[in-house]
């Protein structure tokens, strides 16, 4: 759950926010608001103690022992604004270079072409992203 999901509106921030704690999730193996200190008798009263624990643990903080780049990147998507543009190009170079450090370029075709190299989504070209 995103710390931003407790309040208002949902933006590319908060998608970002949510592939963030994937990766720490991944990286941990559990995140430390997945348990609330104490169970209480309302799921309104778990959902605020998830969100305490979530903003007591900065990007910094959960990366300890990895790859600074990682709290980095939380840190940062946290800071953008409602509407804010997130850095794609700079962050899809950074973690580009962290997996070639660690032996597993990434190929960023993720399966939208079959194996003979043909298109299995022929009309997303014709389109714009949703912005």
């Amino acid at each position: 759950m995103k710390i931003i999901v407790h309040s208002t509106a949902l933006t590319r921030r908060d998608d970002l926010e949510s592939l963030a704690y994937t990766l720490f999730s991944i990286l941990l193996g559990n995140l430390p608001w997945d348990k609330p200190y104490v169970r209480t008798s309302t799921p309104r009263g778990e959902r605020r103690q998830v969100l305490a624990k979530k903003q007591a643990w900065s990007g910094a903080r959960l990366a300890e022992g990895y790859e600074v780049a990682f709290g980095q990147f939380l840190d940062e998507v946290r800071e953008l604004e409602f509407n804010e543009m997130p850095s794609y190009d700079r962050w899809q170079k950074v973690f580009t270079e962290i997996s070639e450090r660690q032996g597993a370029p990434l190929s960023f075709d993720f399966g939208a072409n079959d194996i003979t190299g043909m298109s299995l989504f022929p009309l997303a070209s014709k389109f714009s992203p949703c912005l």
